[in-house]
């Protein structure tokens, strides 16, 4: 174990503020890189597993190593009651009898992963997303605008999400959600890393404002909000049918609305500045996605050729390598072997995944560099061990495909009809640092007082 000063606290506080120096430090201090550690967090011991070679055995020991008890805090700190946590995780449905939590997963991952019974939902996100970035929309009004340029991906990818899953009366009902589920999101290491609600109380107090809208958005009559995605209003009836009321299904919902609305509008914007920032990349990639707007600029992009666009889908990537932050969470159920190491029973496993990411021993000396390149010359890398930008194993993040065809239709878009300056020049500072002080879910935020403001002009219909 990474020894620790205070008896009792351990690493509580050191890990939640500044996990990825915890990390590294806990690294630095054992002779081999690859050997796993473990930090005291939470009066638990957390093995902390570093080495791509052990992914996939923890991902194979979906026996003694489990996730139902992050599934079950987390529904906790969401405020879903005791009852209702019971029947989520207890009433079985369907053959072979899964239980209504995982049944609702279940629902998810069918209808956002590509197929023909999914193909209306990234149809309606296709069209949605068009509609968002057309000249006149809300955030687009004029021929030229000043933004912040986070705060300008932000707005419209979280409307543009909110809509294609909620329909839009969600936003119409509750448009404060727009202002509180961003802080919500900044802060919501809180949560996933257990901090002293005491003194880390504004993820607590900001997902209750979500929640609410969502309650008041589900005690609407279904016929008033048809025009949203099909697993909600099935996972809805679910619960109500097994007793679950409005307030704890608004809450476990707002687990879906987190995931979609998170990480996706935070890797728009790192792809966006790093657009803006590199402007023989703006040109390249606006020259690569030019034939799938066959009918105009203002037409729908074919996205099944946008994802065969060799820059634009390295760029992707390599966004996600450089800039992600996400975790793999186990618990230990029962004494087990991992890289030759025993982990115990009663412990927590971690996979901090972005360590692995810029990891010089993984990845080469320039793994620190954003390079575009290394995609590009070797494709395959993409879907290799060491690359686990959405998880792995049984928790392989359902919504990778939403989140792909999102930034793709995005930069694509963008770049197609609008022109965009950093105001006073790309030049004039240097490219704004990440906010890696902190603890991260999904992607790292950028230091938000150092974000640009962006102009954003029109391109001129010929």
């Amino acid at each position: 174990m990474l020894p620790y000063w205070i008896p009792v606290v351990g690493h509580t506080f050191s890990f939640p503020t500044d996990n990825h120096n915890t990390i590294m430090s806990g690294r630095s201090h054992l002779k081999s890189a690859a050997q796993p550690f473990s930090l005291f967090i939470g009066g638990r011991r957390t093995y902390i597993v570093l080495d791509p070679r052990y992914f996939g055995e923890v991902f194979k020991k979906t026996k003694d190593l489990v996730y139902e008890p992050f599934i079950e805090n987390l529904m906790t700190c969401l405020g879903v009651t005791e009852k209702a946590r019971d029947v989520m995780l207890n009433t079985k449905i369907g053959d072979p009898s899964p239980s209504l939590a995982n049944s609702v997963l279940d629902w998810v991952r069918v209808e956002m992963s590509p197929g023909p019974s999914s193909q209306p939902f990234f149809d309606k996100l296709m069209t949605e997303l068009d509609l968002g970035l057309q000249q006149g929309s809300p955030l687009i009004n004029r021929r030229e605008s000043e933004h912040n340029m986070f705060k300008f991906v932000e707005t419209i990818l979280i409307t543009v999400s909110t809509n294609n899953f909620f329909g839009k009366v969600l936003l119409e009902q509750s448009p404060e959600i727009l202002h509180s589920f961003p802080i919500f999101d900044r802060h919501a290491w809180e949560m996933v890393f257990r901090a002293p609600k005491l003194m880390f109380n504004t993820a607590h107090n900001t997902k209750s404002s979500i929640i609410d809208g969502l309650t008041r958005y589900l005690e609407l009559p279904q016929s008033e909000r048809r025009d949203a995605a099909s697993f909600i209003l099935r996972s809805e009836d679910a619960m109500r049918k097994n007793g679950v009321g409005s307030r704890d299904i608004a809450a476990m919902v707002f687990k879906l609305f987190w995931g979609i609305n998170g990480m996706p509008a935070i890797v728009a914007f790192w792809l966006l500045a790093r657009t803006v920032y590199t402007p023989d990349l703006w040109e390249d990639i606006k020259t690569e996605v030019a034939p799938p707007f066959k009918n105009g600029i203002h037409s729908q992009p074919d996205i099944e050729y946008l994802k065969g666009c060799p820059k634009l889908n390295a760029k992707f990537y390599e966004t996600l390598r450089v800039h992600g932050g996400a975790n793999g969470f186990r618990a230990v159920a029962s004494d087990t072997v991992i890289g030759g190491f025993t982990f115990k029973a009663g412990s927590d496993v971690l996979m901090p995944y972005r360590q692995t990411h810029l990891d010089e021993e993984v990845w080469g000396q320039d793994a620190k560099t954003f390079d575009i390149n290394r995609f590009i010359d070797n494709p395959k890398i993409a879907a290799a061990k060491k690359f686990k930008p959405f998880g792995g194993g049984t928790t392989l993040c359902p919504g990778r495909f939403h989140a792909r065809d999102t930034a793709l239709s995005f930069i694509a878009t963008i770049v197609t009809r609008y022109d965009i300056q950093a105001v006073g020049g790309y030049k004039s500072e240097a490219f704004h640092k990440m906010n890696t002080g902190g603890s991260e879910v999904g992607v790292v935020y950028p230091v938000l007082k150092h974000v640009p403001k962006i102009i954003v002009k029109n391109v001129d219909i010929e």
